[in-house]
């Protein structure tokens, strides 16, 4: 009797496969850009606002393909209205957590405000933007619209409760 090692079984080979697509699309262009860096660093530097729009508008790209991705697969057609409540609500409740828990504690280590507010819109962002690409890899030939809808759901509650709190912080110093 032969034992089956990880190359022979199609699980393997998937799991081995998505986790070559991960590094391909997360781990590489970091390790790329950390190795032009000292080529292009100065330039970077120099040009800031381009490479700050050229930032913003890859996330948006990323955004609007996993929209893009949801209407194809009729996830907005498919799912009742009742079913993206369930996703808002939750999302909300860990929204407003992640930043009470992220302003609790840079104001317990007695941050300065200014990095109390920095600390509390970094320390949870990021989820769509590389979860979708995570999900195109890891979910390849599936309906990733489906797939991520509650990370979809999640990024806009995250997007409207800080651009609100982003607002009121404005109010504050003015």
């Amino acid at each position: 009797m032969r034992i089956l090692s990880g190359s022979d079984c199609p699980q393997g080979r998937t799991s081995r496969a998505a986790a070559l697509g991960l590094a391909l699309q997360l781990f590489l262009p970091f390790v790329l850009g950390q190795i032009v860096r000292r080529l292009v660093g100065d330039w970077v530097a120099r040009h800031g606002s381009a490479s700050r729009y050229v930032g913003r508008e890859s996330v948006v790209l990323v955004v609007y393909s996993a929209f893009s991705a949801g209407e194809r697969d009729g996830v907005w057609h498919s799912v009742p209205s009742t079913a993206l409540l369930q996703l808002v609500l939750p999302s909300m409740m860990l929204v407003t957590a992640m930043l009470w828990l992220t302003r609790f504690t840079a104001d317990l280590l007695r941050f300065e405000r200014a990095d109390v507010r920095a600390i509390q819109f970094c320390g949870m962002k990021k989820a769509l933007v590389t979860g979708l690409p995570m999900a195109a890899v890891l979910f390849a030939g599936q309906p990733v619209g489906q797939i991520i809808l509650p990370l979809m759901a999640f990024h806009q509650v995250q997007l409207t409760m800080c651009a609100w709190l982003a607002n009121r912080y404005r109010q504050h110093v003015a």
